[in-house]
């Protein structure tokens, strides 16, 4: 079915704003920007694995009604240009809350979505966003935006010099894990470079990124965990349905769910209440995090495997795939074929159907936005990978990395950062890097 198209345009420079079915697309002449519309996504969870992916939002946004008011707040201020920086650890919340935000936009009638890092660079190749015009509210959320800190700051200093006069506002919002002020990433976004850059502080608002808690009280942490534990009995075939103890009943588990020391963000609560479906409600909060998404990872796994055979491919070179996928962050599905046929050979495969590899592959993690996604959310999809890439020699490890490091650098850098923050117990992802960086640079 054909989506209906509309433009409306006033002033200099201008765009013309057009929605092409879930995605958005802004459109000057030749130059456009595109971007992706998840909170046009279908949110019904059809696995377990759905309602840890916040793309997906299986469950109602719960404890983060006051950081959401004030992202609105800041919407709605009075700044042509203004950009915001949310930081927050894995599994905080904060790609949903862009999520919601970009919803929230659109119920205003804003043109909203998140910016890939690749359309980022490409649309400031082709675009000087010092005469760039908007015909309509905007607003652009970028996600893991440490990975991306140059192109940024091309934006911010070109947008400095923008003076607007459409009346139109243009809010950008950049969502990561850490973000220290006085140095790294942050540091290089925000400082002026020489005297024609000193207005690139004044877009910022407020000028240090903004953090986001745990989830602050008991009753929203039980209340999150009694959506996901609902969800999973029904995904599960559980009957009855399992719920959290109701106040009062277990003493231990009350002294859990209150302990300030636990980071309660929603993911680790959402994988507390899947880990309780499956084990049994005295696993609740029982569990570390690296613990539960290893053991759901594992899960994971073993349902492509079940998804393999039941296509008639191969299990085990289709989880390698998952895994490479994964670490690019996803892959366009344009170019998945050639990529199969690549790494079937590099690992050693026979003669296979590789259409068929690559529709299982589809199915198996999805099609988004003309992609075929990673393994959602991080901490799912990083252990996967850890799990999967140790069935290979070290140098074969190595070797798989390296060649998915030279399809697509940054993303699998950007990965293998990750995953070393989250799983410090181990030094592979490091390992990996430094391998595929000697390699790339042995072939210059």
């Amino acid at each position: 079915m054909s989506a209906s198209q509309s433009s409306n345009i006033a002033g200099n420079y201008n765009i013309t704003v057009q929605a092409h079915g879930d995605g958005i697309t802004i459109d000057l002449s030749q130059p456009h920007l595109s971007l992706v519309a998840w909170h046009r996504q279908p949110s019904k969870p059809e696995k377990i694995l759905d309602l840890l992916n916040p793309f997906v939002r299986a469950i109602p946004l719960v404890g983060r009604e006051s950081a959401k008011a004030d992202l609105e707040k800041w919407l709605a201020s009075s700044p042509p240009i203004s950009v915001r920086c949310l930081i927050g650890g894995a599994g905080s919340g904060k790609t949903r809350l862009g999520i919601e935000l970009c919803e929230s936009a659109e119920q205003r009638k804003w043109f909203a979505g998140f910016a890939t890092h690749r359309e980022l660079a490409r649309f400031a190749s082709q675009q000087n966003l010092s005469s760039w015009g908007w015909s309509k509210n905007t607003l652009v959320v970028v996600d893991y935006a440490a990975a991306r800190a140059r192109v940024l700051r091309e934006w911010m200093v070109e947008l400095a010099r923008n003076f607007p006069n459409t009346g139109n506002c243009l809010r950008l919002l950049v969502l990561e894990r850490h973000a220290d002020p006085g140095l790294g990433w942050w540091q290089e976004l925000v400082t002026p470079g020489t005297f024609s850059e000193e207005h690139v502080r004044g877009l910022f608002h407020p000028v240090t990124p903004v953090a986001l808690p745990s989830i602050a009280t008991v009753d929203e942490r039980r209340e999150i965990l009694s959506y996901v534990m609902a969800e999973s009995s029904r995904l599960l075939r559980k009957a009855p349905v399992l719920k959290p103890p109701p106040p009062g009943e277990n003493s231990a588990f009350d002294r859990k769910l209150a302990d300030p020391s636990i980071a309660f963000a929603p993911l680790y609560l959402t994988m507390s209440g899947v880990t309780a479906v499956q084990e049994g409600i005295p696993a609740l909060l029982t569990r570390g995090r690296a613990e539960m998404a290893k053991r759901i990872a594992t899960d994971e796994l073993s349902r492509i495997d079940k998804l393999a055979n039941d296509r008639n491919v191969n299990p085990e070179l289709l989880r390698y795939l998952a895994a490479g996928l994964t670490l690019a962050g996803g892959y366009s599905r344009d170019e998945l074929s050639d990529c199969i046929a690549e790494e079937r050979c590099a690992l050693g495969y026979g003669q296979l159907d590789d259409m068929r590899l690559a529709d299982a592959t589809r199915d198996v993690l999805g099609v988004q936005f003309d992609r075929v996604p990673p393994i959602l959310p991080d901490l799912i999809g990083e252990a996967a990978v850890l799990e999967q890439l140790a069935k290979l020699p070290d140098q074969g490890q190595a070797q798989f990395v390296t060649r998915w490091f030279s399809r697509v650098h940054g993303p699998v850098a950007a990965t293998l950062v990750r995953t070393a923050q989250d799983y410090a117990e181990t030094d592979l992802p490091l390992r990996w890097f430094d391998a595929a960086v000697d390699a790339i640079a042995q072939r210059r």
